[in-house]
């Protein structure tokens, strides 16, 4: 290897083992309902529903699944000063962790009417409003150089990440 990159060789079965991540989530969702007749012919009904919903996920990108290796080889750059290939990314397992919460909450008012005029005369009306809000908030994390064991990352500098290869 004139570079001394990392090997990108592709393994299929070994790659079944590797960045492998788990998911936690938890969904409720609450709902209620209060009926009053005011007359024979006419009811209100108020509605109200709320609903959540949390996931978390994590996985480690070890650091020999393939992926890992590329990456990194793709963010290094050939130092001619020094000969030698310089990494701007750190070995070792990427650690990625996603948290997603979602809420949301539905108020619905409505006059139900029901009047019949006669024998042959039936009057009905849907009268109401609904309220809806639904938010959803995430956050996505990535560190590199991450060690299980140590539960520890490496910095990395962004500036010198972003800058065009020449």
């Amino acid at each position: 290897q004139k570079y001394n990159l990392y090997n990108v060789d592709y393994y299929t079965l070994d790659e079944l083992n590797y960045n492998i991540g788990h998911v936690k989530n938890f969904t409720n969702r609450l709902f209620g309902k209060v009926n009053a007749r005011i007359m024979p012919w006419l009811n209100y009904d108020l509605m109200f529903q709320y609903e959540t919903n949390n996931t978390t996920t994590e996985t480690i990108n070890e650091w020999a699944a393939y992926d890992t290796r590329y990456l990194i080889n793709s963010y290094a750059v050939y130092d001619a000063v020094q000969g030698k290939v310089v990494y701007k990314l750190p070995a070792g397992d990427i650690f990625n962790e996603q948290a997603q919460l979602s809420n949301s909450y539905t108020l619905r008012n409505q006059l139900n009417v029901n009047k019949r005029f006669g024998s042959q005369h039936n009057m009905t009306m849907v009268l109401g409003s609904e309220l809806r809000q639904a938010k959803n908030e995430r956050n996505i994390n990535r560190a590199y150089g991450y060690n299980p064991d140590l539960l520890s990352t490496m910095p990395i500098n962004l500036d010198e990440l972003t800058k065009s290869f020449t």
